[in-house]
């Protein structure tokens, strides 16, 4: 049998890259297709290696990557000549031993189900097979994704824990996006109004729209012309008490000198083949006042049953920006708490409907029975779903999949003296939609415990989760410990934006709260880019991180070093509420996009001017002014994935993470060709930043139509004046 040496180096590799892209090339049905300059890069990066016997023939190669606490195999292979001489397990065990010398947590292969041999092999090197996913839809193939856990001692660990071993891990959206959700402010029509006070069909739905309002869940108020059409219907001034019980009602401003304008525009979109002068005239024009006062007081949206304006919902949301619903759009009579500022309702693209709402009061016997055949003992049910005290109160929410309880998850509310914060999650993996459950879990649970400067998150969850774990550790969280079935893991935070000014702040709290110490000065971007940042905690262990990797164990912050540019993105009103969530205006009780769940998500645009854009720089999304739009930076985040891909590639891989479905990804193509981005960590600007005050700070090209490269400088400042 032959000995075999790997070529790791660039240097090594390059003389071989002709040969490795034939073999490639030649097996595209195992290995799948890379262009030729893949392989250059790859080798140039050190993470393409071959394998030659005694005699300098090519044996095999394994190429890789990888990101925060996880390699991922991209392929391996290995010549028919020299099968069964173990050429890919000494690839494999080399790669073992790189990740764990670099504190990866665990190494992920994908690979078809159909190749059988293969995953025999990756089982026998320790691979288990942790999810199933759908592949192409040229070859209809499914893919299993295996991974193989790693003993691994690395920063997650230097918070003063034991370590758990043995734990699996899987591939999951590695970041972080922000999912706020104010309270709605809606107008109701008189009919909402008739409903209840009459006792009619629809008063179930209606009467609930008024006990969120009560339970301070939402913002209702009347406009000065539903007072008007009240008496016009023939109640009497002095003694109706329907007319006395609506005059104590909010009421909003009546309309303003412009609003002939606005009323004859909405008019166009609402009855545009009607005439103002016929029949029901009197009616309609009363029905479009009403839009028009929610438009000109910035309202969310205005409640009614009137079949025209609902059926015109779509036209005005994309024009006005105001949302038209019934109440039974808003209030789902099966859940009593749906119209919690936290509650999402989402229609999958595999058409399941995912409701994450506040425990309903109804259903704490259902929800129990669900934990209890998760294996959690009755005490540890009430952990969970208990509510706190008046002094130390906790939420609790529960995910339903077509109307079936899938996960729960219930988290302390933060206070200003809390630097703590435990929260605890169980999910049932086993459903077609955990992943995205788990995302917004993660992110409601890091977004809320998030301390003004430095917190610690800790997260129980069950320890046979292989998918909560791995997500978790890929958004930072590690320091395990057992508790029965149960495992704990935390992560420090730090809530806010660290520049130079209040580095020397954070460090000191980092290292009073967790243990962590930073270097006693903010270096320069230029240093961090070279060298990474230097952590150690209080024994003096340490390790040496990236920026990219230090954001991410810090999470949600954004780290502003001197010499750090960043992006001014463009993106449409509409786009950003399907893309970013609530950003101030829209309803986060209706139906949104599955992107509104990721934790990473994906923006997709025309592939040009794509050198600029590079993993980790810092991205201004501004909205822009258009059908309502606020014309200005909106928020921040940071670029995750960039890169020019088919159309078909990107519907399969990114569809669920963006805005745009197959037919508008077409659209926005080149040649079948899209730029895809992906970004974490989205934090909306406590002050949005007007156009007028960027164009003070930069030199705006084609108004802010396309993207635009700004200093660090620049990025500070409008950081700092987006941010409180």
């Amino acid at each position: 049998m032959s000995e075999f040496r790997i070529l790791k180096s660039h240097n090594e590799v390059a003389p071989f890259l002709h040969k490795v892209r034939a073999l490639a090339d030649a097996n595209r049905n195992s290995l799948g297709f890379f262009p030729e300059v893949v392989y250059h890069d790859l080798a140039a990066k050190g993470t393409l290696w071959i394998a030659l016997d005694n005699s300098s023939e090519l044996a095999g190669f394994l190429t890789f990557g990888g990101r925060y606490l996880q390699l991922g195999v991209k392929q391996l292979f290995v010549d028919e000549r020299f099968r069964g001489q173990r050429v890919g397990a000494l690839l494999i065990g080399d790669l073992a031993r790189y990740a764990e010398e670099r504190d990866y947590l665990s190494i992920k292969a994908r690979v078809a189900s159909d190749l059988k041999e293969s995953n025999t092999f990756w089982e026998r090197m320790g691979f288990q097979l942790v999810k199933r996913e759908t592949g192409g839809k040229s070859r209809k193939r499914e893919i299993l994704v295996r991974v193989r856990s790693l003993p691994t001692r690395s920063l997650l660990n230097l918070m003063d824990a034991a370590r758990v071993d043995n734990l699996s891990a899987i591939d999951a959206p590695k970041m972080r996006t922000e999912l706020t959700r104010s309270t709605k402010h809606f107008a109701i029509d008189l009919n909402v109004f008739f409903d209840i006070a009459k006792s009619r069909e629809y008063a179930a739905d209606s009467g609930l729209l008024l006990g969120a309002a009560m339970a301070g869940l939402i913002r209702l108020s009347v406009t000065s012309e539903f007072l008007s059409e009240l008496k016009r219907s023939g109640s009497d001034e002095k003694d109706d008490p329907i007319l006395r019980f609506a005059e104590t009602l909010p009421v909003l401003p009546r309309l303003g000198g412009e609003s002939e304008d606005l009323v004859e525009r909405l008019r166009q979109v609402v009855f545009p083949y009607r005439d103002a002068t016929k029949r029901r005239a009197t009616q309609e024009r009363s029905d479009l006042v009403h839009i028009a006062s929610s438009i000109q007081c910035r309202l969310d949206g205005f409640v009614t049953r009137d079949k025209a304006l609902l059926n015109a919902a779509d036209a005005i949301r994309s024009e006005f920006k105001v949302e038209i619903v019934a109440p039974a759009d808003l209030v789902d009579p099966s859940f009593d708490d749906m119209g919690s500022p936290s509650a999402i309702s989402v229609t999958s693209k595999d058409n399941q409907q995912l409701a994450i709402v506040p425990l309903p009061s109804s259903a704490e016997r259902e929800v129990s029975s669900f934990l209890l055949a998760c294996g959690q003992a009755e005490p540890h049910v009430q952990r969970v779903i208990g509510r706190g005290t008046t002094a130390s109160p906790r939420d609790v929410h529960v995910a339903y999949l077509d109307r079936k309880v899938v996960a729960v998850a219930s988290w302390d509310r933060p206070t200003a003296l809390h630097e703590r914060l435990d929260s605890h999650m169980i999910v049932d993996e086993s459903v077609s939609i955990a992943q995205r459950i788990i995302d917004h879990f993660i992110e409601s649970i890091i977004r809320i415990s998030a301390h003004p400067s430095v917190s610690k998150a800790r997260i129980e969850m069950l320890a046979d989760q292989p998918l909560t774990m791995s997500t978790v550790q890929s958004c930072g969280f590690g320091n395990f410990h057992r508790e029965g079935s149960s495992l704990w893991v935390e992560k420090p935070m730090v809530g806010r934006i660290i520049a130079e000014g209040n580095w020397s702040d954070v460090r000191s709290k980092l290292l009073r709260v967790t243990g962590l110490a930073l270097p006693s000065e903010m270096p320069a971007f230029a240093e961090v880019g070279e060298s990474g940042v230097e952590l150690h905690d209080s024994s003096g262990l340490g390790a040496r991180l990236s920026f990219f990797d230090l954001e991410t164990l810090l999470s949600p912050v954004l780290c502003l070093f001197s010499g750090r540019d960043g992006l001014i993105l463009p993106i449409r009103p509409h786009f950003a509420r399907d893309l970013l969530g609530d950003i101030g205006r829209q309803i986060g009780l209706l139906p949104t996009m599955e992107a509104v769940l990721r934790l990473e998500r994906a923006y997709f645009r025309s592939p040009s001017g794509v050198s600029v854009f590079k993993v980790g720089t810092p991205v201004i999304f501004y909205e822009s002014g258009s059908h309502g739009g606020s014309k200005a930076a909106i928020g921040v985040a940071r670029l995750t994935y960039s890169d020019v891909r088919s159309v078909e590639d990107a519907s399969i891989a990114y569809e669920r993470q963006g805005a745009l479905d197959r037919r508008e990804l077409t659209d926005r193509s080149k040649q079948d060709r899209v730029h895809v981005i992906t970004f974490d960590n989205f934090k909306k600007f406590d002050e949005f930043v007007p156009y007028s005050r960027l164009a003070e700070l930069v030199n705006l090209k084609a108004n802010l139509q396309v993207p635009q490269q700004i200093s660090g400088d620049v990025m500070a400042q409008i950081c700092m004046g987006g941010f409180n």
